[in-house]
């Protein structure tokens, strides 16, 4: 369930950080100068200095979230994995080639 909820919010966490990173400009203007409306009245409001140190923050936070949630995503996934593996497949294979039964 919680795992379930992490992957949600890790698909929102790749969805926002692509688009932070599209509508963010470079040195020749970007795709943020082609699109029309959306940042163009937020650069006219606060500033295109301003509206620039929030979206890279705001890239920054993100791609935090986005390692962070990697990890924690990964660890749970390996914790699922472990608790599902009663022994390993070429441990029962030897145990079973060298005559030993196993004890239940």
């Amino acid at each position: 369930m919680l795992l379930g909820i992490l992957v949600v919010i890790f698909v929102f966490v790749c969805v926002v950080l692509t688009l932070l990173v599209l509508v963010q400009s470079d040195k020749g203007g970007g795709i943020s100068g082609a699109i029309g409306g959306g940042l163009a009245n937020a650069n006219s409001v606060m500033g295109a200095q301003n509206t620039e140190n929030i979206l890279s923050r705001g890239t920054v936070v993100f791609a935090v979230l986005y390692i962070v949630l990697t990890i924690v995503i990964s660890l749970g996934v390996a914790k699922i994995e472990a608790g599902k593996v009663q022994g390993s497949s070429i441990q029962k294979v030897l145990n079973n080639e060298t005559g030993e039964v196993p004890v239940k």
